[in-house]
């Protein structure tokens, strides 16, 4: 099945499984389809190790309203494999969508906020970090 739909497959399963969760039990949270992510601060940046990668591009926005959620992020995990996983469980993904929609934070967090547009992309941010 990844030659099919390629390695985008196990995230479209998450996200797609998260909106249900979204839309049956916590129908008035932001959907994930319809938002502009972003994190709190620069700081932030800690605990998204991938963003630092110099393909990704990090902007500073402004938005002047409150149609936003603050979010854990480590729960969008664990999509299937379908190639090689056979341990992936509906149900597991399930609870983490729950408990993701739920507010909950787990041990290792990754802080992400769900803004609704409209937005203001101000400037691209350039960074210097050393990882040494």
């Amino acid at each position: 099945l990844d030659t099919c739909w390629g390695a985008n497959l196990p995230s479209f399963i998450i996200e797609y499984g998260f909106e249900l969760v979204r839309q049956k039990f916590f129908p008035d949270c932001i959907s994930r389809y319809q938002s502009f992510f972003a994190l709190r601060c620069i700081n932030d940046l800690i605990y998204w190790p991938e963003l630092l990668n110099p393909e990704f591009k990090i902007y500073e926005i402004e938005f002047d309203h409150n149609n936003i959620q603050e979010l854990d992020a480590a729960f969008l995990n664990g999509g299937p494999n379908l190639n090689s996983d056979l341990e992936w469980s509906p149900q597991t993904s399930f609870e983490f969508a729950f408990r993701y929609w739920n507010g909950e934070h787990c041990d290792k967090p990754k802080p992400e906020l769900l803004i609704l547009p409209p937005v203001t992309v101000k400037a691209q941010k350039h960074l210097s970090i050393s990882l040494t």
